[in-house]
């Protein structure tokens, strides 16, 4: 290979490969379509190999057009994210950091981080992406994100997953409901809860799931199913059914009495939270200053969280009750 490959080569490429047509590639590029023809022809003789398949006017990337994909996108990251990786370094810091992240994660452990640390350095930019775990994931593979932290278990090859925080998840409903009885459930009674659920796909409920399975149990079968933490937590506010949520997102309803917890032994809903990135990403000094931001301001203390908001959910004494109106 005797002339270096380009970085507008590989965006060329990609546009292409995008799109499916020289035409469309050329116009987003702004190039004239011979430039884009021959560019893509000069890469195929540099690599001396064939990257699409011609049918008609339109193109299909070959097994190693496929494979240069990910590598042309994950070239193209690393350069775009120079500005990134380098800021800071004798002066204020600068650049832009995108994070994607499931519900629990984002709205509330790095939405107040976020905004902190966003006032603090005033020529950075944070793009926060709340979805569920697995569109996390997407995110990451699809390089439009530097980070992600998540409740549920990671197992793409591509995505190194390592420990971040934990969690817990509580069965709740609402104060008057009569469910709220018994705060001991035995089986039958679990599986007789009206049940609003996270959606297939988020972490929470993936935890329930497996809990449910490793208890030995049948299925527990949703009533309604909502794609946000807040819908599902109002939904059992107003008394339609139970629901199986992270501490952390019900924590201040647990200690004002708007929901009851209920105990459920045979489960296991504990759980770890991820920091999930690309392999073979590299930390830019964006991120590495925000990650030391969160760390200072939020200590990894969601266990004790968890406990204290256990505590003060749990219905009092009766010889309390009696102290209290004496």
């Amino acid at each position: 290979m005797s002339t270096p490959i380009t970085l507008r080569q590989l965006e060329i490429f990609l546009a292409v490969a995008s799109s499916g047509h020289v035409t469309r590639a050329s116009e987003s590029l702004h190039l004239s379509q011979s430039a884009t023809s021959m560019a893509l022809a000069q890469l195929e003789r540099q690599l001396d190999t064939v990257l699409f398949e011609r049918r008609g006017r339109s193109l299909r990337l070959s097994e190693r057009g496929r494979l240069l994909v990910g590598e042309a996108r994950e070239l193209l990251a690393r350069v775009q994210a120079l500005p990134t990786l380098l800021g800071g370094s004798g002066e204020a810091l600068r650049g832009e950091l995108r994070i994607t992240a499931s519900q629990t994660a984002g709205c509330y452990l790095l939405a107040p981080a976020i905004t902190g640390f966003a006032q603090r350095h005033r020529q950075v930019r944070v793009h926060c992406r709340i979805g569920n775990t697995a569109t996390a994931v997407q995110a990451l593979l699809a390089h439009e994100a530097d980070v992600g932290y998540v409740e549920g278990r990671v197992s793409q090859p591509d995505i190194v997953a390592t420990p971040w925080r934990r969690d817990r998840l509580e069965i709740v409903v609402a104060r008057d409901s009569p469910h709220a009885r018994t705060t001991r459930l035995d089986a039958r009674r679990l599986a007789a809860l009206p049940w609003i659920m996270r959606e297939a796909g988020s972490g929470t409920r993936q935890l329930l799931d497996q809990a449910v399975r490793a208890a030995g149990l049948d299925a527990l079968l949703p009533m309604q199913t909502f794609d946000d933490a807040e819908a599902v937590k109002e939904a059992v506010i107003r008394g339609h059914g139970a629901a199986c949520l992270p501490v952390l997102a019900i924590a201040d309803d647990l200690r004002e009495g708007r929901l009851r917890a209920l105990r459920a032994p045979m489960l296991a809903l504990d759980r770890q939270l991820w920091r999930i990135t690309r392999r073979g990403s590299m930390d830019g000094a964006v991120l590495a200053a925000f990650e030391s931001w969160f760390e200072q301001q939020s200590p990894p203390a969601a266990e004790a969280k968890a406990l204290k908001a256990r505590s003060a959910s749990a219905p009092s004494s009766p010889r309390r009750r009696r102290s209290a109106r004496s």
